[in-house]
């Protein structure tokens, strides 16, 4: 369960992540623009660390292009490996979003149902990934 939480959690920062970059870039859509622009106003600290992780990001692709490409085509196959598995194997690839689907609605259930526990696994989770973060910081990737 704790894996599956983590997951989610990194999705959800990392699709915030991305729309934060796109909404810098300017690919965003008006509606994806509309969304973000409203998180900002709800939470706006959480929307300044997501600019400073951000401009962390091109910082270090500054000092490193080559490895930022290397994760951008490792990236691009992923996604191109993804698209063309869905397009194989459309009813497989729906059963897996509606799992996913479920999975957040059930995580989003139990967070209104209990916040405080909610709010300490997403402190664990953070505290992981923190970890997760300065190892690899430390190993050099």
């Amino acid at each position: 369960m704790k894996l599956k939480i983590t997951t989610l959690a990194a999705l959800l920062c990392l699709s915030g992540w991305v729309g934060l970059s796109q909404a810098q870039s300017g690919t965003l859509t008006p509606e994806q623009r509309a969304q973000i622009e409203q998180r900002c106003a709800e939470n706006p600290e959480r929307c300044e660390q997501m600019k400073q992780r951000l401009e962390a990001a091109r910082a270090k692709c500054a000092e490193n292009p080559e490895r930022c490409e290397e994760i951008k085509a490792e990236r691009k196959a992923k996604w191109e490996a993804r698209k063309a598995a869905c397009e194989a194997d459309p009813a497989a690839c729906e059963a897996r979003k509606a799992e996913m689907r479920d999975k957040w609605e059930a995580n989003k259930a139990a967070c209104e149902a209990d916040p405080a526990a909610c709010e300490a696994r997403k402190a664990e989770m953070r505290e992981k990934w923190e970890q997760r973060k300065a190892n690899r910081e430390a190993s050099g990737q």
